[in-house]
């Protein structure tokens, strides 16, 4: 779910763990943007739509399971929660996706020079990008030399 929101919205590790259910509107995710980039508003498509749906119900089950408050504010009901039900910190992101890349080698998914960050995942969003306002601008700062990350 992080990865799937964090491709589809073009988002920082960070910028996908701070979402909020507040952002979740009517005309899409309006995400919450850092180091100068520009909020926007990213329409629903059904993909992004599926991955929101299913991060909000992973995120009730581990509430009822510890039987934790729910936030009355939707701007303070983050959508992705440890498993103890605290929100899920950067490093805790970090590590899990070093595990998640290490069993992808292991099972054969990958081979190790295939190995990916998570922001390589912001960078291929962006250069698919299709609702920037300046598509020439999203590819000269996301070109890689690596075009099939």
């Amino acid at each position: 779910m992080i990865t799937e929101l964090g491709y589809l919205c073009r988002l920082r590790g960070i910028e996908t763990l701070r979402l909020t259910e507040a952002q979740g509107t009517t005309e899409g995710l309006r995400t919450n943007r850092r180091k100068r980039s520009r909020d926007s508003l990213v329409e629903w498509p059904p993909r992004l739509r599926s991955a929101w749906d299913t991060a909000i119900a992973r995120r009730e089950a581990i509430i009822e399971r510890h039987s934790l408050p729910v936030q009355m504010r939707a701007d303070q009901r983050y959508l992705f929660l440890a498993e103890h039900g605290e929100p899920l910190q950067k490093t805790g992101l970090d590590s899990t996706w070093q595990r998640f890349i290490q069993l992808a080698i292991s099972s054969g998914v990958i081979v190790a020079e295939e190995r990916f960050s998570l922001h390589n995942l912001k960078r291929k969003g962006a250069r698919h990008c299709r609702q920037s306002r300046r598509p020439p601008r999203c590819a000269r700062y996301y070109r890689r030399d690596d075009e099939d990350l």
